[in-house]
Formats: structure tokens, C-alpha cells, sequence
């Protein structure tokens, strides 16, 4: 039977090093890119989980996220610091949580954070007048969190975030709940806190209705399309009406944007002499998403040091 308690009286009275730290190791990564040279070996011996990815990304080309690097930092930061054997860094999106650990034979799900991080990012639907309500999903596993959808229009939002305030905890223990996690894990100065009773511990400060998220779909907002593009099956357009973006972690253009909700990949639009052609049926809009925000409330971390 797993005994949270003594988990995270454990955690509580140690203090974990992190002589190693992730915008380190980035830049490292960067160079190694520009040069064309894998250079981790340096990394073999006390973070043999960061050493694997690095070189995996270096290999693959494949982009390499901030988050990532925290992960194996954090994950080979307690194995060495309590002797755990038996602390599995998982690395996927097909297990809960960003880590298992194994104490006296019971697993536990971490899911690390970052001292200032997302606690679920969700999508959001929009009509065609860019009006925005919650999916059946949201307001099934999210309640108090669908209610700060209504009354919104992405419209009147473009190029700027929507702060939403409000006390998010049932959510974030229904995230936790709906994905098995067993703890939080953030970080402060040395040590390392383990959350599982979220009550009275998170400052949601920073949650927010992002009008541009992550996920893709067929344009909805047909009028406002309209309005910045026109009605040509080919379009053809200065480059200089649209904004190259680079996916998350990565160096080169992926894709450009038209409005800020619309965007053309790069791979479906083509540049001569400073004019963009592409076909409009290529272009897609972001679909926008809600999330919850949380960072340790100062009262929490003096009453936990």
C-alpha cells in the first residue's frame, strides 16, 4: 500500500543538489548544433538519462525542449541523492507523469514542474465569429475552469493573451487525478517539494485563454480570413504581411503567420523575389486553449524550509 506520507517526509529533509543546471546544458546543445560536433560525454557518467536524449536529439534533428532537460536533471538529481536503483524516467506521452518511482516496492507518478508551469493546457471551440466556449470534455472534467470561457471572442484578443484569475485547486487535483499522477515535483533554491494535497499551496497567477494554441485545425473565422487574405484559391502576397515562426525548441521557420490565429507551413508556401504564394485550402487556424498556471505560494515555501 503506498505511504505518501513518508514520501514526502523523506523528500522534506534532504536537500537535493542541482550542481547542473538546464539553460547550461542548452547552450551546450545549441553549440554542439552550430558545430556539427556531439560533445556529451561529459554527461555519461552522472546524468546518463541526459546524455541518452542529447545524443538521441542530435541524431534525429529532432527539436529539443527546455522541459525536457529539466526532467532528466531532476530525475538523475534524486536518484543520486537518495540511491534510488529504481527510478524510471519515463519520456512519453503513453505514460503518466514524467517519472516512476519506485519506494519499499510501491510506485509512485512524479510530474515535475518548473517553479512557474502549466498544470494542463486545454482546447477550447470557437465559433465562426470567433466566440469561444468549452468543449464537452472540458466542462465534464474541468467545471470551474469551463466557466471562464464564456463571454469571450478571440476577435478582440488578437496578438495578447486573456488572464484569467481564480482559485484552480479541484482542477488541478482532477488533472492529477484523470492522469495518475501521485506528486507534483517543484523545485526551490535546493530542494525539492512534493505535492500531493494541492490545497492552500499554488498561486495561479498567469492562467490564461491563449486565442493561438498549439493544435491546428481547418480555419473557422471565414470572415476574418476574408478580411486579411482575401478570397483567391492562390494567393499571392508580400512576405513581409506575414511572421516566420520556429517550432518550440527548434532553430528553422516551420511555419508563417497570417493574422496571428492563421498560419501557412512552410512547406506549403512557396518565396520569390519578397512574394509569398501558397494555396488557400494549405492555410490553418491555432485552435485556442485554456490553461491553469501554478507557481508555490511564498506562505507554502516558508512554512515548508
Amino acid at each position: 500500500m503506498k505511504d505518501l506520507e513518508k514520501v514526502i517526509n523523506l523528500f522534506s529533509k534532504n536537500e537535493v543538489p542541482f550542481s547542473l543546471r538546464k539553460s547550461k546544458v542548452y547552450k551546450a546543445y545549441k553549440k554542439c548544433l552550430k558545430t556539427s560536433q556531439p560533445d556529451f560525454l561529459m554527461y555519461q557518467e552522472d546524468y546518463p538519462n541526459l546524455y541518452h536524449m542529447l545524443t538521441c536529439h542530435f541524431e534525429t534533428g529532432s527539436p529539443l525542449q527546455c522541459g525536457s532537460i529539466n526532467e532528466c536533471l531532476m530525475t538523475a538529481n534524486i536518484a543520486k541523492r537518495f540511491n534510488f536503483n529504481m527510478i524510471l524516467q519515463f519520456g512519453s506521452n503513453q505514460h503518466p507523469g514524467d517519472a516512476e518511482l519506485i519506494f519499499q516496492s510501491e510506485k509512485y507518478v512524479l510530474e515535475f514542474k518548473e517553479q512557474s508551469a502549466k498544470a494542463g493546457e486545454f482546447d477550447l471551440n470557437i465559433d465562426e465569429d470567433g466566440n469561444l466556449y468549452p468543449s464537452d470534455s472540458l466542462k465534464a472534467n474541468f467545471p470551474d475552469l469551463s466557466t471562464k470561457v464564456e463571454g469571450y471572442n478571440i476577435l478582440d484578443y488578437i496578438g495578447k493573451n486573456i488572464k484569467i484569475e481564480g482559485n484552480y485547486e479541484k482542477d488541478v487535483r482532477r488533472y492529477m487525478d484523470i492522469n495518475g499522477i501521485d506528486f507534483i515535483v517543484m523545485p526551490h533554491r535546493k530542494k525539492l517539494f512534493l505535492i500531493h494535497n494541492v490545497e492552500n499551496v499554488f498561486d495561479f497567477q498567469g492562467s490564461e485563454i491563449r486565442p493561438v494554441g498549439r493544435n491546428p485545425m481547418e480555419p473557422v473565422c471565414l470572415k476574418y480570413l476574408q478580411k486579411i487574405i482575401g478570397g483567391e484559391e492562390n494567393i499571392s502576397i508580400p512576405i513581409s504581411h506575414l511572421t516566420p515562426k520556429k517550432k518550440r525548441g527548434g532553430f528553422d521557420v516551420s511555419r508563417y503567420s497570417a493574422g496571428h490565429i492563421f498560419f501557412i507551413r512552410a512547406n506549403d508556401l512557396s518565396i520569390n523575389e519578397g512574394i509569398a504564394s501558397f494555396r488557400r485550402q494549405d492555410i490553418k487556424q491555432s485552435r485556442p486553449t485554456i490553461s491553469i498556471h501554478i507557481k508555490l505560494k511564498k506562505d507554502f515555501i516558508k512554512q515548508n524550509i
